[in-house]
């Protein structure tokens, strides 16, 4: 029963006021369900009412998930160069030492053709490092090209040179680019390099166990 007194009415320790408010109900005193979320006003949860850590990698979305995957490979042995473009096909392995565990699934590869684990846009980073046997000033070129139809056609999305200098043997260069995968099924990457002069003098520099020429794929966002 309510007992009247005032403009209020009483029942147990619950005053229900007559200005419209409700007193004397302790935290989690209503059942379940009765608080939804359309009784929650737009904009009512401020964001000093989230802790630090309450929202997970699961609720967030876009580019605050970060990075979700990360993938280094290189070259383990030096592939002699001609002045003709040739694939890199072989020797190639994911980078273990200073990189022992990539983030995400990582790509996939076989005869130096990459595939892609997930949609999205994808930094490519190609860094070679060239050799030059008889110390001339002789330059190499990388080239990133991708195929959005299996490998039927492939486009040059990158290219790089670089040269050692005239009485060294070594120099460096590299490219970058970012694409969008649309569909990871169908999207695939390779490179192939040449030398611009030096013909079977030249080589690119593979290591294992480090980085000379390596590949660096990282997703940065969704497509």
């Amino acid at each position: 029963a309510l007992e009247k007194t005032g403009q209020s009415f009483k029942t147990m320790a619950i005053t229900i006021n007559g200005n419209g408010t409700i007193t004397g109900i302790s935290v989690g005193g209503l059942p379940d369900g009765i608080v939804d979320t359309d009784m929650i006003a737009a904009s009512a949860v401020a964001t000093a009412k989230i802790a630090d850590d309450a929202v997970t990698v699961a609720k967030a979305s876009g580019s605050v998930k970060g990075v979700q995957e990360v993938d280094q490979w290189r070259l383990n042995a030096n592939k002699q160069l001609s002045t003709s473009w040739s694939d890199i096909t072989a020797d190639l392995e994911r980078a273990d030492n200073t990189f022992s565990t990539h983030v995400g699934t990582g790509m996939s590869q076989s005869s130096g053709v990459f595939t892609f684990p997930s949609t999205g846009k994808w930094l490519i980073q190609a860094n070679g490092y060239l050799y030059s046997s008889d110390q001339e000033m002789h330059y190499g070129q990388i080239r990133t090209v991708v195929s959005s139809d299996s490998g039927s056609n492939y486009t040059i999305v990158g290219y790089a040179v670089g040269n050692a200098s005239s009485g060294g043997a070594y120099g460096n260069f590299n490219s970058v680019e970012l694409i969008d995968v649309t569909n990871a099924s169908t999207f695939r990457v390779k490179f192939d390099v040449r030398s611009g002069a030096g013909g079977n003098n030249d080589y690119l520099v593979g290591y294992t166990g480090e980085n000379a020429t390596s590949f660096i794929f990282t997703r940065v966002g969704d497509t």
